[in-house]
This record gives structure tokens, C-alpha cells and sequence, in this order.
């Protein structure tokens, strides 16, 4: 909290008009819900063999977001892994195939892009959606 007041103090926020202030406050209100809107809780799965993929995003204020990857798209589901911020990370992506040519894979969709969950729980996933996955195919 000092250091709040200390850059109140440099700034000589104490001199300045109380609009000013009002409408800063205002401003900074604005963007805390912006903050808040974006910020994700939880990200979850639901896996149907017959149909396909679910990713439901939940973010900080109630607002969800679903994306569904059909059965006929999915190519296969992988744990891969990537660098990010200086250290490997391990995530559970699908690989969508091509529609012109089924054989070919089109594009690399990522699941859990905001949660990061660690390898261990991708490991019981990857194993949950590849036994779906058979037994639907069996």
C-alpha cells in the first residue's frame, strides 16, 4: 500500500481535479471487468464416441464458451508438447483431418489451451478419449 501512496504522492494525485480522479477511477473499473470477462476458471471435456468432442471454457464471470469437433473430423488425439514462457509443456491436442483428403491431417487444434493441466492428468484423459474412441469403433 505504500507504494501506491508514494506514486500518489510523485504524481501529486493529492492536487488534481476530483473529475479527473472520478473519471480515472472509472477507467480503472472498466479495466478490471475487462480482466475479469477473459479470465478463465475451469475448462472441461465431454467426450461422446458416436458424435465427438466438447471443450467448454468457464471464465471468471459465468460466461461459457463450447467448441464441438465432430467424430468424422477427428483424426486422432495426442499428447504433445511445446515451450512456452522458457520450460516444456505438455498438452492434449486433436488432429483434425483433411476433408479433401481424409488420410491427411489439415490442422492441430489444442484442448486446454488456458489450464495447462499437468501430464499426469493429460495421460488419464489421453486414455479415457482413446478407449471411447475403440469401443465405439468395435
Amino acid at each position: 500500500m505504500a507504494i501506491f501512496s508514494s506514486l500518489a504522492f510523485y504524481c501529486e494525485f493529492y492536487n488534481t481535479n476530483a473529475n479527473f480522479l472520478g473519471m480515472f477511477l472509472f477507467f480503472l473499473c472498466i479495466l478490471l471487468i475487462l480482466k475479469l470477462h477473459v479470465k478463465v476458471k475451469q475448462e472441461s471435456l465431454l467426450v461422446i464416441a458416436s458424435l465427438g468432442l466438447q471443450l467448454t471454457t468457464t471464465f471468471v464471470t459465468g460466461r461459457k464458451e463450447s467448441q464441438f469437433i465432430l467424430n468424422q473430423n477427428i483424426y486422432d488425439v495426442v499428447i504433445n508438447e511445446g515451450i512456452f514462457m522458457h520450460r516444456i509443456i505438455f498438452y492434449l491436442a486433436v488432429l483434425l483431418r483433411d476433408i479433401k483428403d481424409p488420410l491427411k491431417i489439415s490442422s492441430i487444434a489444442p484442448l486446454f489451451q488456458h489450464t495447462f493441466p499437468r501430464l499426469n492428468c493429460l495421460e488419464k484423459m489421453y486414455n479415457g478419449i482413446q478407449n471411447s474412441f475403440q469401443n465405439n469403433h468395435s
